[in-house]
């Protein structure tokens, strides 16, 4: 097996359970529908009224910030917990 493809298996699936998507990776999909999300609001539609408008960029900024938490926190315990792993020499082999 070529070294590429053992550091992208590496990455890619969990070390805790290989036949699964590595928390790394899903929580750099969470950073991007997040990035996603702000720039979609760059360029938001306004709505009729003024107030309804304020409403949902509210609660659009709240699920952001909290997306943006949850995929952060998830990355970097996905990739700690990774590298604990292959360290300590419990990683399963591919």
């Amino acid at each position: 097996m070529s070294n590429i493809k053992k550091v992208f298996q590496w990455i890619v699936y969990s070390s805790a359970d290989p036949s699964k998507i590595a928390l790394t990776v899903k929580g750099v999909g969470g950073s991007v529908i997040t990035v996603l999300i702000i720039l979609a609001g760059i360029t938001h539609v306004q709505l009729q009224s003024a107030d309804l408008t304020a409403i949902l960029d509210g609660i659009v900024q709240t699920i952001t910030a909290l997306l943006g938490v949850v995929s952060a926190f998830a990355t970097v315990y996905g990739a700690v917990r990774k590298v604990w792993i292959t360290v300590s020499g419990q990683h399963p082999q591919f």
